[in-house]
């Protein structure tokens, strides 16, 4: 598909947010929208990789689908050193 960005290319900041989403909704066992520590640390033992790490950025305790959304902005930030948008295969 022309335009579409591959693997072998890096990720784009549409795919990293699609792994995490797909990551938070296999995560969230009991569907409230929010990741409590069993849960994040189930999921991060099944496979879970840095890329999928979540804060608790208000300390309520558990990571909500907002706060999951903004650490993932944080970290593809930090991971494009050279700020082109994609991940390459170097970056992650």
């Amino acid at each position: 598909m022309p335009g579409v960005i591959g693997v072998e290319q890096g990720m784009s900041a549409i795919d990293f947010d699609s792994a995490r989403m797909s990551f938070f909704n296999q995560a969230d066992a009991d569907g409230d929208l929010a990741l409590s520590p069993e849960e994040m640390e189930r999921a991060m033992t099944h496979g879970g990789s840095s890329l999928f790490q979540g804060s608790d950025l208000d300390g309520s305790g558990t990571i909500s689908l907002d706060e999951y959304m903004q650490s993932g902005n944080d970290l593809f930030v930090q991971f494009d050193t050279d700020g082109d948008g994609v991940l390459s295969s170097g970056e992650m």
